[in-house]
């Protein structure tokens, strides 16, 4: 690791970072930092190409004015790339992201992230919706996909 970028509250609540290999020619000109552990938004350049790097860990409940807040914060997306990640605590598509079949409404905070990600496509010429977005929900995988995560005991278990 080369480069470090973080935002961190009290104890052992909140806190996110962005963490750079040693080999990420990655040159940064801003960082913000959220005082309550919530995100961080470092924009820079890597092979002068302009990137927003942003990592978040949204509240918990529906709170649709942490999101709003975070968007106003983003660069001007028609000069930088974005790579956006973190823990939305929300979900965007009922079908795939919960359990229930139950109906429901998307939340508020489901709303605002939408319409951000929706008005990101006039910024591309001729995108329809998601088609030149790459967007990866790494808890949307392939039966297939394989990872490691700890239990109690500590040892790692695949499925």
């Amino acid at each position: 690791i080369n480069q470090t970028y973080h935002s961190s509250f009290s104890g052992k609540a909140r806190g996110v970072a962005i963490l750079l290999h040693k080999t990420v020619p990655f040159v940064h000109t801003s960082v913000v930092s959220d005082p309550n552990g919530r995100f961080v938004i470092v924009t820079g350049q890597i092979h002068n190409i302009s990137v927003a790097l942003i990592n978040i860990y949204a509240p918990n409940y529906d709170d649709e004015g942490f999101f709003k807040r975070l968007f106003s914060l983003i660069p001007d997306l028609s000069t930088h790339y974005l790579i956006l990640g973190g823990d939305f605590n929300c979900w965007l598509n009922p079908h795939l992201d919960r359990s229930s079949s139950a109906v429901c409404a998307p939340s508020r905070s489901a709303k605002v992230i939408l319409s951000f990600m929706k008005n990101m496509l006039f910024l591309m010429p001729g995108a329809s919706f998601f088609s030149q977005l790459t967007i990866m929900d790494m808890e949307r995988r392939p039966a297939s996909y394989w990872h490691t995560r700890y239990v109690e005991q500590q040892h790692p278990v695949k499925y």
